[in-house]
């Protein structure tokens, strides 16, 4: 029985981290699923509005750097709920009316709010979640970004159509706020439940150190190499991710003359078909055998081949299904990618340093992407029209490529001298095998 309760209070660990960080999304993308409509209503460019995007991205990606160094310390229940309750609020304010010029400032302090909660969030299921239930965190949390991602923008189309897109920041208002108490309620019962398991998760993490020891537990140059790496692809990744998820409604009325609210509803199929991302890229690696490099350079890879067929398909307004597809399946390869980045490589680094710290980092990586795609998007668009948006992302989508191709054989080739000489054939910042059992 008591197993049965430990089983239990684990899952239900990753079911309120789960429910934070969507509750989260729909409280950061209710802005960006309705730029069509602030537009018309203030009377501004899309690179006005690519700048309010820019504010919250920027504070929200410095503020996971800070904030995955110091996140350990935090006391989790009270702070991821004042957090939810901060960004709550400023979504009620805008809800309430306010001028444009204040949208910056407002996302500027929802960007330093939310920046909290990722890091935070890895630490409490590293700390609480065994190793053995990884896989369901990692799927769990992968999902976030498209269940959150669709809340917002299918939301938003049925208010626009009933009473007003306004009314979407009410609904996160509600939302966060709900959240915010069953978190501070239930975070406390479950993990004062499961200290025996924080426990053995500490003493097996002291254990995984023990292989590394001849390297005195110090960051490597290896180390810093691969964190770097990821670094690059979590920028990549996410300009071409949210710059799909902020301008496709503006794409599809701009490129393919479609009305305002079926635009916003057909860019509901990005969100939607990125839920699969997350089951994509476990399949993936455990087809790659858990080389990191191999899985997100060939979803790189192919999203350069699709994002170079976006601009021939807009020649004929007709085919816009065959675009939305195109892009659906971008957002789908984007959201796995990015769960590969900031979750599965932290998750299968923590024998060498902190998780939350690793994923705050990334996170922070991934956002520099997401702040330079609303504004410098936009802007691009302005002058040069969307076409060229399109041949951007392919170019940048083939920079990962190149570099799986290049870092690829050093390092199967590192495997095979370590198998020769009887060592183990790889270490988990190098191609995650330290993580096979997990997602096997």
């Amino acid at each position: 029985m008591g197993k049965e309760r430990t089983e239990k209070d684990q899952n239900l660990i990753i079911v309120l981290c789960w429910l934070v960080y969507t509750a989260a999304y729909l409280g950061r993308y209710g802005y960006s699923a309705n730029i069509p409509q602030i537009e018309a209503q203030f009377g501004v460019g899309h690179s006005a509005t690519g700048l309010v995007g820019m504010c919250f991205f920027v504070a929200y990606g410095a503020g996971q750097v800070v904030n995955g160094i110091f996140c350990k310390k935090y006391p989790k229940r009270v702070v991821l709920s004042g957090v939810l309750v901060v960004s709550a609020i400023l979504n009620l304010v805008v809800w309430l009316g306010v001028g444009f010029a204040a949208y910056k400032y407002l996302w500027l302090v929802n960007g330093l709010a939310q920046s909290v909660l990722y890091s935070s969030l890895m630490v409490v299921i590293g700390d609480f979640v065994l190793q053995k239930n990884y896989k369901k965190a990692v799927f769990a949390m992968g999902t976030t970004v498209g269940v959150g991602t669709l809340l917002a923008y299918g939301m938003s189309f049925l208010l626009v159509k009933i009473g007003g897109y306004r009314h979407i920041f009410l609904v996160a208002f509600a939302v966060m706020a709900a959240v915010a108490l069953v978190w501070f309620f239930g975070y406390g019962r479950v993990t004062k439940r499961l200290e025996s398991v924080r426990a053995e998760i500490a003493a097996s993490a002291e254990e995984e150190k023990e292989p590394s020891a001849g390297r005195g537990g110090k960051v490597t140059g290896g180390l810093v190499a691969v964190i770097a790496l990821f670094a690059v692809f979590a920028v990549i990744n996410n300009l071409i991710k949210d710059g799909l998820l902020s301008w496709v409604p503006s794409i599809m009325i701009e490129s393919f003359s479609l009305p305002n609210d079926i635009s916003t509803l057909l860019t509901v199929a990005l969100p939607a078909v990125g839920i699969f991302g997350t089951a994509l890229m476990l399949w993936l690696n455990k087809l790659c055998k858990n080389n990191y490099y191999l899985s997100a350079g060939i979803l790189f890879l192919l999203t350069a081949a699709l994002c170079f067929t976006v601009p021939y398909l807009s020649a004929q307004q007709s085919l816009w299904v065959l675009a939305i597809v195109c892009l659906a399946v971008v957002n789908c390869f984007m959201t796995g990618i990015n769960n590969l980045i900031i979750t599965v490589v932290p998750l299968s680094m923590r024998g060498r340093i902190s998780a939350g710290l690793l994923a705050g980092l990334f996170d922070g990586f991934c956002y520099v992407g997401s702040a330079i795609s609303t504004y410098g998007i936009g802007a691009i668009a302005e002058s040069t029209g969307w076409n060229t948006v399109f041949y951007l992302f392919a170019a940048c989508a083939c920079v990962p490529v190149l570099v799986a191709a290049v870092v690829l054989p050093l390092s199967l080739a590192r495997r095979n001298k370590k198998a020769k000489k009887g060592q183990p054939q790889a270490t988990s910042e190098e191609n995650g095998e330290e993580n096979k059992r997990n997602n096997d």
